[in-house]
């Protein structure tokens, strides 16, 4: 996502670019569904609401944070900023999945 930003107005790169970081963040997908079951299988579902609803917090915030960044200019320099934020939460939350996540059931599943 965030080298889409030096691609400039590549429009067939951006299209494979785009391509690729979509089929990478189906990888993503799998993997947190799965980290919910390994969590607590007797409470997946209610670990996976809240999941979905954390991340369609982002319909909401990406869109807002947009307009304010094109609302003064609507250049390639403010786009370019779009795609490198994007590519930096994509990044963190990566990074922290890596670090922080477990597999481990959680005391918490016993009913």
């Amino acid at each position: 996502m965030a080298a889409i930003s030096y691609i400039g107005c590549h429009w067939n790169h951006i299209v494979v670019l785009f391509i690729f970081s979509m089929a990478l963040n189906g990888c993503n997908v799998v993997v947190n569904l799965h980290n919910a079951q390994d969590l607590s299988p007797n409470y997946v579902g209610i670990i996976c609401s809240l999941i979905s609803a954390v991340g369609a917090t982002a319909g909401i915030i990406v869109p807002a944070v947009t307009g304010y960044v094109i609302e003064q200019k609507n250049e390639i320099d403010q786009w370019e900023l779009i795609f490198k934020l994007g590519g930096i939460i994509y990044i963190a939350g990566g990074i922290i999945f890596i670090f922080f996540a477990t597999t481990k059931q959680q005391p918490w599943n016993e009913k």
